[in-house]
């Protein structure tokens, strides 16, 4: 077993979930490949479902990996050229688009083999937040709430890498309390007037698109009355 590969069985414990059952759909070897580890140079990234078009995918654990474990120091020290490099090459594996369709650029896959991908990635903690960022927090609302027209001009950009994007949640006095926003978003004709400040902001150094958390509503409406806006 490839001795970078981290055994999903200590996350399984600190969660309280039964592994032995957890993933008793997929078939015996695809199962062992995703709780032991391949034992292989590659991995067949799209082996739990195939794409809409029948394609796979091939990625080698070492790329991206082998930018990552040799420089962990200069990512935790804050290396954004480095960490801006890595993204691309991310972008390049098809490993941004995870869960993205097709028709924008991704590889809409299912949680189990992005799985596969976070769990090599994660040896990084500095990276993971980064690509966490990329892949899956500013990704996915698109995805799931976002127009034909925001979709198109955002999803295949983000999915190369050529576009960072930043999620932008956390405040002073509100993050996973999301009730205790206080960023508000005004109307004003045609546009809207945000007021307010975030705080912890991955990606926010180098992003040119923002998905910004902010009441379009009172207070009193709670989580109802929050709303995402896109910022470039």
């Amino acid at each position: 077993m490839d001795e970078s590969f981290v055994p999903i069985e200590g996350v399984a414990k600190h969660y309280g979930f039964d592994i032995e059952t957890a993933f008793e759909d997929l078939a015996p070897e695809h199962r062992h490949a995703l709780l032991h580890g391949s034992g292989e140079e590659e991995i067949e990234f799209a082996y739990v479902s195939e794409s809409a078009s029948g394609r796979k995918r091939t990625v080698k654990r070492h790329h991206p990996f082998e930018g990552i474990l040799p420089n962990l120091e200069r990512l935790e020290a804050k290396d954004w050229a480095l960490a801006r490099t890595l993204v691309r090459r991310c972008g390049e594996l098809g490993l941004l688009g995870i869960s993205a369709p097709e028709a924008y650029g991704g590889l809409d896959l299912d949680k189990a083999s992005a799985l596969v991908v976070v769990e090599q990635i994660a040896l990084s903690a500095s990276f993971a937040t980064t690509y966490g960022g990329q892949a899956n927090l500013c990704i996915l609302p698109l995805v799931l709430f976002g127009t034909a027209e925001q979709k198109q001009k955002y999803l295949p950009r983000i999915a190369t890498g050529e576009l960072i994007s930043s999620f932008c949640l956390t405040e002073q006095n509100a993050g996973s309390d999301v009730a205790s926003l206080e960023t508000t978003a005004v109307r004003d004709g045609d546009h809207f007037i945000l007021n307010g400040t975030k705080r912890f902001i991955t990606n926010s150094i180098r992003a040119g698109l923002f998905t910004v958390y902010a009441r379009t509503a009172p207070k009193e409406a709670g989580t109802v009355g929050i709303s995402a806006l896109l910022v470039e």
